[in-house]
């Protein structure tokens, strides 16, 4: 063999080494970086996850206080923060929904409210109602057991807010008494349709 051809086959190896020397270096680079993207989609699905978690708890809490509220009236007084005067209200809820008997008689409609459960049980709640013409009243509640308190703000369009703090309890309602059922002659077949004897 001559010495080119040895040199030849001896640049060939070396050559061959770099670039598979490389090939190998590079491919711990990818599995690390690999690895890393694994990581973070998983870090992102566990966040994701968590996300979904908390939408459905405050969901279920949503629902609870729903039908713990629903068909309730509390009977509160306000009294305003600067010293004024105060009043007394009555608050209904129907599920999430809650009105005030004052503030209708003012031209305001029910809201829908959020809530919130402290560790120790207490609820919050918290809602905004607004009338035509822009006046808005923001409403903050806490309900402990058979007693609520908390905070009204009544930002006015046109003037100076009034901020009320509140204490109340809830009122005893008798459910509606559901009228006997009338017997007829009218029989429904098992299809739903309705056929006289």
């Amino acid at each position: 063999m001559s010495r080119r051809m040895i040199a030849g086959i001896l640049s060939g190896l070396v050559v061959g080494l770099v670039v598979g020397g490389n090939a190998v270096a590079k491919e711990p680079a990818n599995s690390k970086k690999t690895k890393a993207q694994a990581k973070q989609a998983e870090q992102a699905a566990a966040q994701q996850h968590a996300q979904q978690e908390q939408v459905l708890k405050e969901q279920a809490v949503l629902k609870e206080w729903a039908e713990k509220l629903n068909g309730t009236q509390w009977t509160v007084e306000l009294k305003r923060r600067d010293g004024g005067s105060s009043q007394r209200d009555t608050l209904s809820f129907d599920g999430i929904r809650m009105l005030s008997e004052q503030l209708v008689k003012e031209g305001y409609g029910g809201s829908n409210c959020t809530f919130k459960i402290e560790s120790d049980g207490t609820a919050i709640w918290e809602t905004i109602q607004m009338k035509q013409g822009g006046d808005t009243v923001f409403w903050r509640g806490e309900i402990r057991g058979t007693q609520m308190s908390g905070m009204l703000s009544r930002q006015p369009a046109q003037g100076l807010p009034e901020d009320y703090s509140f204490n109340g309890t809830k009122l005893e309602v008798e459910p509606p008494v559901a009228a006997p059922a009338q017997q007829s002659s009218q029989h429904t077949s098992q299809q739903g349709v309705v056929r006289s004897d």
